[in-house]
């Protein structure tokens, strides 16, 4: 081998002269294609996948291939195909149209995240429990939200009674550790003891000591 990068990339791909194809998934359809067409390159198929009906032998490889890529519930449908092109086309039809639709929804929850806002009597756990059910289906949609942006789209939300409290987490606690379900035990702390109008923005003591009972 030329190198160490040309080690690895054959390492992932290669098991005791095996060739690992990289598995189709609900959301990675654009990547897959664009690796399955590289591995059909490098074995001398990608034409008769392109261009349809070649010499049966490749055709029958190439089909090979694809069914080795695909989820057991694809098999079926795709072998049932005459050609490789078949396959192919068929599988890009399914995917793009399933794409389309995640993208679709991917958009509409990014949306929501956006403008998501605390109800009128609203509960910091409940407003938390909402934006958790958010990020959990962006991720699942291919859209993730981090950590990290999530505790600072909650702090903005907050009503004006947390407005303090929330200026205060800012200001002594790294926001970039801070998990949702840990600022919302600091919060609820604070309103279920009914403190949200005596919190200051630099309560040093209070903040740490909420921290530490919550924990």
């Amino acid at each position: 081998m030329a190198g160490k990068g040309k080690e690895v990339i054959n390492k992932s791909w290669e098991n005791d002269g095996a060739v690992h194809f990289p598995p189709l998934t609900r959301t990675n359809y654009a990547d897959w294609a664009i690796l399955m067409k590289v591995q059909l390159q490098a074995q001398g198929l990608w034409d008769v996948v392109e261009d349809g009906p070649g010499d049966h032998r490749e055709d029958r490889r190439a089909m090979s291939v694809l069914l080795r890529a695909v989820p057991p519930e694809l098999i079926r449908t795709l072998g049932s195909k005459e050609t490789a092109k078949e396959a192919w086309d068929t599988l890009r039809i399914m995917r793009v149209g399933v794409e389309r639709v995640r993208e679709a929804k991917a958009q509409t929850r990014r949306v929501e995240f956006e403008n998501l806002a605390f109800k009128d009597g609203e509960g910091v756990e409940a407003f938390g429990i909402r934006l958790t059910a958010i990020i959990n289906d962006l991720e699942m949609l291919g859209d993730p939200v981090s950590e990290h942006m999530a505790v600072l789209k909650f702090l903005r939300s907050v009503p004006r009674v947390y407005k303090q409290m929330a200026m205060a987490i800012e200001s002594l606690v790294d926001l970039k550790t801070l998990s949702i379900e840990e600022l919302t035990g600091r919060l609820l702390v604070v309103e279920e003891r009914g403190e949200l109008d005596d919190v200051r923005p630099f309560d040093s003591n209070k903040i740490k000591r909420d921290g530490r009972e919550h924990g």
